[in-house]
C-alpha cells in the first residue's frame, strides 16, 4: 500500500508536469500583449479545471488503496474543497478565453460565446458539459441549504459523469496544449483513463462481483428499543468476506422503495464468518423506515 507522502508526491508529479507543459506551450505569450495573455490563462484554467475533476472522481471512486491510506472520511473533506477551488477555474476557463476572443475579433461578448459554442461538434459538447457542472454544483449548493434528501444529491450528481463526457472531446480534439505535444496528449489520456478504469472497476464491478459471490440477504430484523433495530445479514462463504470489527460498509437494500438508496452503517457485531450485523437509530427518513425490510431481500454491499 502507497502511504500518504507517496500519494502526496504523485499529486504534487502530476501539477508539475501540468503546468510544465503549460508553461513550456505559452511562456513566450507573456511578452505579448493583453489578448495573448488572457488565452494563455485560460488555457492553463482549463488544464486546471479538469485535473481537479478527474481528482473529484478518484477521491470518491471507492478506490481501496487510496481510502486505506487517507480514509473515507478525510477523502470526503478533501473531495469537498477540492471541488470548490475546481468550479472556479471551470468558470475563468471559458470566461477567459471568450474575453480574449473577443477583442481579437472585435465582437460582443455575447456573439463571441455563441461563435465559439457553435464553431464545432467539440464545442459544443464542451458548452453542454459546463451547464452540467453548473446545474451539479448549483443543485449541490441548493440541496445542502435546504436540508434535502441524499437520494436528490446522488441522482444530480449523476450529471457529471454528461459533463465529463461533453468536455473531454474539445480537450483532446482541440486544445492546442495537448496538440502541442504528442507525450502531454498520451499523458493527459492516460491520466482519464487510469482515473476512470479505478472508478469503474471499484465504484460498480466491485459490489456487483461481491453481491454474486457472497449472495447479501436480509436474515431478520430485530428491534433492539423504541427507535433502534439490528438488522442481521447472510450470505454464502462470508468467512471468505474480508472485513473487521468497527469497520463501516454503504448499503444497498434491493427492495421495491430502497433499491436506489445507499447508506453507510458500521458494523454492530464482531465478525463469525456466517452472518453480519448493523444496528440503526432512527434519525432519518430512511432509517425510520428499516424495520419494514423483509427478511430474504438482497443487498449490495459496498467500501
Amino acid at each position: 500500500m502507497l502511504s500518504k507522502t507517496t500519494w502526496k508526491l504523485i499529486y504534487l508529479a502530476n501539477w508539475i508536469v501540468i503546468i510544465g507543459f503549460w508553461w513550456s506551450n505559452n511562456n513566450n505569450v507573456f511578452s505579448g500583449g493583453v489578448i495573448g495573455i488572457l488565452s494563455a490563462l485560460g488555457r492553463l484554467a482549463g488544464l486546471v479545471a479538469a485535473y481537479m475533476i478527474l481528482l473529484q472522481f478518484f477521491f470518491m471512486g471507492r478506490t481501496p488503496y487510496l481510502e486505506r491510506a487517507f480514509g473515507l472520511d478525510k477523502l470526503s473533506r478533501i473531495h469537498h474543497t477540492n471541488g470548490q477551488w475546481g468550479i472556479l477555474f471551470l468558470i475563468f476557463h471559458p470566461v477567459l478565453l471568450i474575453w480574449a476572443g473577443k477583442d481579437f475579433m472585435g465582437n460582443s461578448f455575447f456573439a463571441q460565446t455563441k461563435l465559439v459554442l457553435t464553431s464545432s461538434l467539440e464545442m459544443t459538447l464542451a458548452g453542454a458539459g459546463f451547464l452540467f457542472f453548473c446545474i451539479v454544483v448549483g443543485s449541490s449548493i441548493y440541496i445542502a441549504r435546504k436540508r434535502l434528501k441524499y437520494e436528490s444529491w446522488y441522482f444530480v450528481h449523476l450529471f457529471a459523469y454528461l459533463a465529463v463526457f461533453g468536455s473531454f472531446w474539445h480537450q483532446i480534439g482541440l486544445g492546442s496544449d495537448l496538440l502541442a505535444s504528442r507525450v502531454f496528449y498520451w499523458y493527459w489520456i492516460g491520466l482519464y483513463a487510469f482515473v476512470f478504469a479505478n472508478h469503474i472497476v471499484f465504484r460498480f464491478v466491485r459490489p456487483v462481483y461481491r453481491f454474486f459471490k457472497h449472495q447479501f440477504f436480509v436474515e431478520r430484523v430485530i428491534a433492539e428499543n423504541y427507535n433502534t433495530v439490528s438488522v442481521y445479514i447472510g450470505g454464502r462463504d462470508l468467512d471468505k468476506f474480508d472485513i473487521h470489527a468497527g469497520q463501516f460498509m454503504i448499503f444497498r437494500f434491493l427492495a421495491k422503495d430502497y433499491w436506489w438508496q445507499a447508506h453507510p452503517f458500521s458494523m454492530s457485531m464482531m465478525p463469525d464468518g456466517k452472518q453480519l450485523r448493523i444496528t440503526v437509530k432512527n434519525v432519518g427518513d430512511f432509517t425510520a423506515k428499516v424495520q419494514e425490510i423483509k427478511a430474504g431481500t438482497k443487498i449490495f454491499i459496498d467500501g
